[in-house]
């Protein structure tokens, strides 16, 4: 004889409908605590910050749609960014304390050429010689490119988090284009993150590691792009 199945007692139930709740509410939290954006592996991509440079970049772009200005900027190297950074935390922090440090000195006063000069021979081997460039994330980087469509010429900002490291930018020079968004000449101070080595590893991670976040962003790149990377879409 096949004996009877034993039924939950009514302490069961109550325990059951007393825990659904802490439960949702604990997976709300976690929810809540995890910020929108990209995820490339490890590592974030703030939906702000891409939404602000997107708001941004559009002043030269304007024929231009949200997915497109948006893959163009998480492509220039805000994804790359995001990897490197996450990489190194403690020399990005010290960088970034470079960079606000050098902010704080401009806010007092001290002519950009001045602090220029004095970066340069600190840095040699990062100097460089302004030249105008495109407004293309993908050559002068996703932020700075952003930043170069609505700035006056002479005025700066930063910290920007980039692929090199931490920057404050001065946008010396914009001048119309013939079929594009212009050119502008910039010039930079660079606190560094990470070696070239470093930032060529980010690059190629950026296009292979999966991908997951915010349904816009994800749609926002190209199905090649994301293709094996994604759960849930193609």
């Amino acid at each position: 004889m096949r004996g009877r199945r034993r039924r939950p007692g009514r302490g069961f139930y109550r325990t059951l409908l007393l825990a659904v709740p802490a439960l949702s509410g604990a997976l709300g939290c976690a929810r809540e605590a995890d910020p929108p954006g990209l995820r490339v592996g490890p590592a974030l991509v703030p939906a702000a910050e891409v939404a602000a440079a997107r708001e941004r970049l559009r002043a030269v772009y304007p024929e231009l749609g949200d997915a497109t200005l948006t893959w163009y900027l998480l492509d220039g190297d805000l994804g790359a960014a995001a990897l490197l950074h996450h990489r190194f935390p403690e020399e990005s922090a010290q960088a970034r304390s470079r960079a606000e440090a050098w902010v704080a000195e401009l806010q007092a006063g001290r002519p950009w050429e001045e602090l220029r000069a004095e970066w340069a021979a600190a840095h040699p081997e990062l100097d460089f010689e302004p030249i105008p460039n495109p407004i293309a994330p993908y050559l002068i980087g996703s932020e700075p490119a952003s930043w170069a469509a609505v700035l006056e010429p002479g005025a700066w900002v930063g910290p920007l988090k980039t692929l090199q490291g931490w920057e404050v930018v001065r946008l010396l020079e914009r001048l119309p284009g013939h079929g594009t968004a212009g050119v502008a000449t910039l010039d930079r101070l660079v606190a560094p993150v990470g070696d070239q080595e470093a930032r060529r590893a980010a690059r190629a991670d950026w296009s292979r590691l999966p991908l997951s976040g915010d349904p816009e962003l994800l749609d926002a790149l190209p199905l090649e792009f994301r293709v094996g990377r994604t759960q849930g879409m193609p």
